[in-house]
């Protein structure tokens, strides 16, 4: 009996001894980043600038240099990390891109330059920095080119470690002006061999893209090209290879032209059609062609566009 008493007892004291255990805390392990090596890496591999066709001057972030930190202590330490200009690396990303010319950026001398190296001095407590440049002329850009500048990781002290595939960045510069954008053309054509009158309406969205300070110009992304070229029958004319240019003499005023090399089709407005573009709505409003035997005055001969071009946001 008296076995049995302390059985009892040593059952009820295991118990209790479980219970207790089943209510300590668990020890949860370190978080993730507490050990390891500090990264360092550009936030983006490709960026595109768009910047206003003006003559005066622009502030531009190029890059955004970034150093991962895996704790307190590499955190106050203080690294020094080289970046150089690599015109070569825009060339293998996209063979199209060209090298700005000079004097359109001027870059920021916060971060010191030697030769084509920049040195981005991190302090302590620090993990990221940025290079800046001012564009001082936009005009000066010729907006058949496609310019761009790169930049690629070297070195970093204190133990740091570049990121493969984060060490080069292209940044791209554009050029818009006020009415550059993505556009919704809604549009209506004649022609006098295949339609009587004016055929149904057809949507379809296009780029307006600067052509200069104050001119677009419609590119159609689903054929890849200004408008549409003579292999798609013309596209959104129907009619050949248009390039339609849009330019804006005031605020609301428009005319048109024939921007395509090589053209000698050249366009007028219909001068009976309330030709304009609202600012408020933003979209164009717009009715022109070509071979009137009365320039601007529609007649059985020619050929003509009605056109409404609603802004849908930047391109």
């Amino acid at each position: 009996m008296k076995y049995l008493n302390i059985s009892k007892k040593l059952a009820a004291f295991a118990m209790a001894v479980l219970v207790l255990s089943a209510c300590d805390k668990v020890d949860s392990p370190d978080p993730m980043g507490t050990a390891g090596q500090t990264i360092v890496k550009f936030t983006e591999g490709y960026k595109l600038i768009n910047v206003d066709f003006v003559t005066t001057p622009q502030s531009l972030t190029l890059v955004d240099l970034r150093r991962d930190i895996p704790n307190s202590t590499e955190l106050n330490r203080a690294m020094t990390i080289i970046v150089k200009e690599d015109p070569g690396a825009v060339t293998a990303f996209d063979p199209a891109l060209v090298a700005p010319p000079a004097g359109l950026l001027v870059y920021d001398p916060s971060v010191p330059k030697i030769g084509t190296n920049y040195t981005f001095a991190m302090k302590p407590g620090q993990f990221a920095m940025e290079l800046k440049a001012t564009l001082p002329n936009a005009s000066i850009m010729n907006l058949n080119n496609r310019y761009a500048v790169g930049f690629s990781i070297v070195s970093a002290d204190a133990d740091g470690k570049i990121l493969g595939s984060q060490k080069t960045v292209i940044i791209e510069i554009g050029a818009k002006n006020a009415w550059d954008g993505l556009y919704r053309c809604t549009w209506t054509n004649y022609h006098p061999s295949s339609n009587p009158s004016y055929g149904p309406s057809n949507t379809t969205d296009v780029e307006m893209r600067t052509t200069s300070s104050n001119k677009v110009k419609i590119f159609w992304p689903l054929a890849g090209a200004y408008c549409a070229p003579a292999w798609l029958g013309g596209g959104l004319s129907y009619f050949g290879a248009q390039e339609p240019e849009y330019t804006m003499t005031g605020a609301s005023t428009v005319t048109v032209q024939n921007a395509f090399v090589g053209a000698t089709t050249f366009y007028t407005m219909n001068s009976s059609y309330n030709n304009r573009y609202d600012g408020a709505a933003k979209t164009y409003y717009l009715k022109w062609g070509y071979s009137y035997a009365v320039p601007g005055v529609f007649d059985a001969a020619c050929r003509e566009w009605t056109q409404e071009l609603k802004y849908l946001g930047p391109r």
